[in-house]
């Protein structure tokens, strides 16, 4: 519900970002991005904003054990705080790649999920026991912002727009 959705805006996105930049528009390419960034941050904000507001009768949907429902409403308020960040990284990374900035986004997802995600996630569970679930879930959180910022950033200072995806 949360996710989806913003994802398959995404990907046309890219498809969009693509297509501008191969008609030699980068300037078009930047106006829809910011579009998609607009419809997706509207869409999972909201998401997020009932995550927060509903959160301990969604989990109540699964469960009925008042000590889960504590559980799993703490992590909903770490999920509806990213749900932002989590539109930003998808808008800016599937442009990124409809205008052929594909390498950078990777490695750069890959080292965060590697180093703040699942370490960071492993270290806060392995040595900080009393935070529980919510220590993993909060390191998910940062690594979401994290990411979401610096695919802002990537796209904001626009290396793309001096690469060249057709080369003949």
């Amino acid at each position: 519900l949360s996710f989806m959705p913003s994802f398959g805006f995404a990907i046309t996105l890219m498809a969009v970002v693509g297509r501008a930049i191969g008609a030699g528009d980068p300037e078009l390419a930047s106006r829809q991005t910011y579009r998609a960034l607009c419809a997706t941050i509207i869409y999972m904000g909201c998401i997020g904003f009932m995550f927060l507001i509903f959160r301990n009768h969604l989990i109540g949907l699964f469960t009925d054990s008042p000590h889960i429902i504590a559980i799993g409403s703490h992590i909903l308020i770490l999920v509806a705080i990213f749900q932002i960040f989590d539109a930003s990284q998808m808008v800016f990374v599937h442009a990124l790649r409809g205008a052929g900035d594909t390498k950078w986004p990777a490695k750069v997802s890959g080292i965060l999920c590697a180093t703040l995600f699942l370490g960071g996630g492993y270290t806060v569970a392995k040595f900080f026991p009393q935070f529980q679930s919510l220590g993993p879930w909060g390191m998910a959180t940062i690594y979401m912002i994290t990411l979401g910022c610096i695919m802002a950033l990537r796209w904001s200072f626009g290396p793309w727009r001096k690469m060249t995806i057709f080369q003949s």
